[in-house]
Parts: C-alpha cells; structure tokens; sequence
C-alpha cells in the first residue's frame, strides 16, 4: 500500500484497532511513508489505510516461527482428532468410562469425520440427510398444546380456573372494597414447538454444526482443497436449512440421549430421518477437546502447543499405566453429553486421573498445575523453599515406601533463543532447564528426601541430557514418535 509523501499527513493506519503512526523516511533512495509495525505473536491482523483517495484492506498473517505450517497442522489435527479419542479410549480400557462406545483413534481422520458429516448432511440412498429433514419439518413442525396460568385484570379473565378462585382471595392486597378480587389465575392454552421430537431435531443440528466448524478450523496443510470445499459447502446447506426452520429457537436443547421413540417419529418422514440420522451419529461417541484456544489458533499457538505436550505425557502414562496393569479409580478429563464426550485438562491443581494397581497397591496421580507449598501438601510432597507448580506431575505412591515425582513442562515461547534453522535446532533456554533443576533440590517428600526422579522440558528442539535426571525433550508435531518413545520408558520405569 503505497502513500505519496505529499499526503502522509493526512493518510492513517490502523492495525486492527490500534492506529500506527506514520513518518516520513528515506528508503532505497527514495522518500517514503512507514509505520513501524510493532513486535506481534502470530495471528491475522487487519490492516486499514485511509488516504484522500479512499480506504485499503489487507489482512496480514503472521505463521508461528518455531513449527513449520505442516508441523502446525499436525498439531491442530492431534488437538482436533487424535489424542482426545486415543486419551478416552486408554482409560476406557483401564476401567473407565464404563458403557461408553468411543470412536477408536484410527478412525478419528479428516477423511472419516469428513464422511460421517456427509452422511448426516446429505443423508443416504434410504434416509433423506439433515438439511433435507429439517426443509420439510420447518414447513408444518409438530406442536402440542400447552396449558399455562397467570395472574390478570378480573376483567381480562378468560378461563379462570375454579380451584384456583381461593388463591385470588388469600391473595394479600388482592380485594377491591366490595371484597372482590382484581386479579384471579387465568388458563391460558398456547400452542408450543418446544416438545421431545423438535428437541431432538435441535441437538442433532447443533452437533453437526459444531463439528463442521471443528473441521473447518484445520488448515489447509491438514486436509485437501477438495476437502476444505465440500466442509464450506456442507456448512452453508446446513445454515440454510436453519434459517428456514426459525421455529428452532424456542426450542430447548436434549438434555440426554434418544431414549424413546414416538409416534411422530415414526410415522412423520421428516422426523423419522432426523432420528435414524441422529442415532447413526451417536453411535459411537466421538471425543472432542474442550479448549477456547482452539477458536483463535493461530493467536493461541503457544497455549496449544503446550496444551498438546500435557496431553502427549497423559496419553503416555494412561498407555503404560494400561499395559502394566494399573486400574482407573477416578478420571475428571473426560465428561459425557448427548452423542459427545470432551475432554478437557483443569488446571486446577487436582488430579485428573488416579489409578492403582490391584496387585501391588501402587497409586499413580496424573496432576495438572500441581502446587508444591512449602508447608506440607497432599501425600507429604511439599518443597523447601518457594511454592513450586509444574505444568504436569506425575506421581507415583507405593503403599509403603516412598514418593516419587516425574514432572514435564511442555515450553513454547514467542521471546525464547533463535532457531539456528526453520527445522527447529535450537537449544533449550538455560532458565527452563534451570527450573528443572529448582523443582528437583526443592520437591521433598515427609521425610525430607528428594522426591522428584525426573524433569523434562518438551519443546520444538534437539533432545538434550543433564545430570540427575533433567531433561529436553524433542516435542515437534507431526514428527512426535521419537518424544512418544522417551515418555513410554520413563514412564515404564516409573511404574514398574
């Protein structure tokens, strides 16, 4: 966007909101109109320059340094798909979750999604699809009858319920001076769309659409153009379709699972495809990840890529504990809707899944944010001098022997040290390392001893090895075998 010099005075700026002032500089020659654009984490910024001329848009795009947009994409489409599944389905299989038909990892792919939206969408070659359904409910929606009281003028009464008349005289204030009420209940019968079938209709609506955005969000280098196409086309049929059936927003959500089946249901087409539709949607239950961060990626890179190492560690240890025999006492990850489950890590200092192993006794706490204080905490960890809270720790608690702590923090940030290569070569920042060090000599259990066997960082570098069991490890999505490896048998060790 080019300015003459002549008008820079005039002309202005604006990122987003926020106006960037412009000056006047020589460059390559020439006398030209600048603005400094200041230090930005990645996301789209709107630019907008106003001159006598007119007004110029352009939106400007700033890609996260460290991943490379393949890398990025890997990383949303594991956040989005993989790990939620694969964390549900290892603590399904070491005891929770009970009576819960989960959508196994493998077929948690843009491809498979893609297909199971088509089908509720489009519908089949017996079972007209969604937006079809809804086209046809809208025009006649089932209603009922629904019978309602309030309190009115005498004279305004229509249908006064008679065993309601001794209210209006027990009423306080409600007598005229002849000993008349002014007000009585009044029966007032309306016809009302929120009703079990239109329900029905509605939480399969919203289910679609929500995925459909889920889906849209990945970025072009997780799925194909043809894919990224036929999810647009896909959404703006459904947003048709609900702006014609306006009758949907009285309606309230379902509360659980179709648990019956009406006559409507059966015998109205519209219906009957929306619940065969609904009910080959819920058939397995997909897990999703409850994370705002995921509606903004590119502005919350940060957040996820460390978001993704916690969840990579839980899927190792959950994998493990499985393999080794450990049983799911409690879990608060994953939590159950109709036709959905999320999954979603609390930062609240709690543990988000506590498992033992039947034979030997051994309790395993898996805590995000865990709190160290310096006097004394739960199972007698407490640190020895400030309060010390890493990002995951997990802790292992024989019967009758002492703690011992594995702790990881996942470390993405915008101000870290310069990549010697876009592949990510550079080297761990000396004060992550150094809080490593601080949680090992700090962490003690209820006798003083050191708890903390290991502690590593999971960052988008080469893996490095320090003394005493400090490490860094290679967390780089897309290419994350080698860091699933290296948790596998820390963890292996830590368990047996």
């Amino acid at each position: 966007m080019n300015v003459p010099a002549a008008e820079w005075e005039t002309a202005e700026l604006r990122r987003n909101t926020q106006p960037l002032p412009l000056s006047l500089r020589r460059l390559g020659g020439a006398v030209r109109v600048l603005a400094e654009w200041p230090r930005s984490g990645t996301g789209s910024y709107a630019l907008a320059l106003r001159t006598p001329a007119g007004e110029h848009r352009r939106v400007v795009t700033i890609h996260p340094e460290k991943l490379s947009p393949a890398s990025f994409a890997g990383l949303l489409e594991d956040l989005e798909l993989h790990l939620p599944a694969a964390i549900a389905v290892a603590i399904q299989h070491a005891g929770g979750l009970a009576g819960v038909e989960l959508l196994p990892p493998e077929l948690s792919t843009v491809a498979e999604e893609l297909l199971r939206l088509r089908r509720a969408v489009e519908g089949t070659a017996n079972r007209a699809g969604l937006s079809d359904a809804l086209a046809e409910i809208a025009h006649d929606p089932h209603v009922v009858l629904h019978t309602r009281e309030l309190w009115v003028r005498r004279a305004q009464a229509r249908r006064p319920h008679p065993a309601r008349l001794v209210q209006a005289w027990a009423r306080p204030g409600n007598l005229d001076l002849e000993r008349r009420p002014e007000r009585v209940l009044d029966t007032r019968v309306e016809h009302s769309t929120d009703v079990y079938e239109n329900r029905l209709v509605r939480t399969f609506v919203e289910q679609v659409q929500q995925r459909l955005r889920r889906l849209a969000r990945l970025p072009a280098s997780a799925s194909s153009v043809g894919v990224r196409s036929t999810v647009a086309a896909l959404a703006r049929r459904m947003a048709a379709a609900r702006r014609e059936a306006a009758f949907l927003e009285s309606v309230a959500a379902l509360e659980h699972a179709p648990q019956r089946v009406t006559m409507v249901l059966l015998r109205r087409p519209g219906y009957h495809a929306a619940l065969e539709g609904l009910l080959e949607f819920q058939r397995s239950v997909a897990v999703r990840l409850d994370a705002p961060a995921l509606d903004a990626p590119l502005e919350n890179a940060p957040a996820l890529y460390q978001l993704w190492g916690t969840l990579q560690v839980i899927h190792a240890a959950l994998a493990v504990a499985g393999e080794l025999g450990y049983q799911v006492i409690e879990e608060r990850l994953v939590r159950r809707t109709p036709g959905a489950a999320f999954l979603r890590v609390l930062p609240d200092g709690r543990p988000a899944v506590l498992l033992r192993q039947p034979v030997t006794g051994v309790e395993v706490r898996i805590v995000p944010e865990r709190t160290y204080r310096k006097h004394g905490g739960e199972a007698g960890l407490w640190s020895t001098t400030y309060e010390q809270r890493p990002d995951l720790a997990v802790e292992v608690l024989p019967p009758d022997g002492p703690a011992s702590v594995y702790l990881f923090d996942p470390k993405y940030k915008l101000d870290s040290e310069l990549l010697e290569s876009a592949g990510g070569a550079g080297k761990p920042k000396k004060v992550d390392i150094d809080k490593m060090h601080a949680y090992r000599d700090a962490i003690r259990d209820r006798d003083g001893r050191h708890a903390v066997r290991y502690a590593a960082i999971l960052y988008p570098g080469p893996e490095q090895r320090f003394p005493y069991g400090v490490e860094a490890l290679t967390a780089y999505p897309g290419s994350a075998l080698p860091l699933v490896d290296r948790l596998q048998e820390v963890l292996r060790e830590a368990l047996r």
